[in-house]
């Protein structure tokens, strides 16, 4: 999303560079991002500031409270809570930790990239020791099919099925 933002200004300040009106710039933006493009306020927003001179395309500094919550000790701390307890609830982790529950599920979605399976947080994708794990065991697993394609489902699942089918 940020550097469709900063494609946009790009291309709203050469427009404006080139002395297009700002409905053109609007039509413009429309047709190129269509639902993606940004509100006509914002439009002339960026216009007025380039015809002033503006030369950054990233938005300004703004004054505000930084987040205390999401941080990377808190982050460490919401896993060594998890390490005790994988199925501990973010309620119970936002009670421990004094913080609100939204801040707990960013933490473990997007920081920690977890995602609740039955009653468990788990990563949502494969970590390394994982990929390899699977590596290995296809590895294997075609070594045998390859020794005995023929007894290689039925000598090697344990399914219970002792009997030949029918060709």
């Amino acid at each position: 999303m940020e550097n469709l933002c900063f494609k946009i200004r790009a291309n709203i300040e050469f427009m404006v560079k080139l002395g297009w009106s700002s409905g053109e710039i609007i039509d413009a933006l429309k047709k190129v991002y269509g639902d993606q493009s940004p509100s006509r306020g914002q439009v002339f927003e960026w216009i007025k500031r380039f015809k002033k001179g503006r030369e950054e395309l990233k938005d300004d500094q703004r004054s505000g409270r930084l987040s205390t919550s999401t941080n990377e000790d808190m982050s460490a701390k919401v896993q060594e809570m998890l390490d005790k307890d994988e199925r501990i609830s973010i309620t119970e982790i936002a009670r421990n930790l004094n913080i609100s529950y939204g801040s707990v599920y960013i933490i473990l979605t997007d920081r920690l990239r977890l995602s609740k399976l039955s009653a468990r947080w788990v990563p949502k994708a494969l970590r390394s020791e994982h990929m390899i794990q699977r590596a290995e065991a296809s590895v294997l697993f075609l070594n045998m099919l390859q020794a005995d394609p023929e007894n290689f489902v039925f000598s090697h699942c344990n399914w219970g099925w002792d009997m030949d089918l029918p060709v």
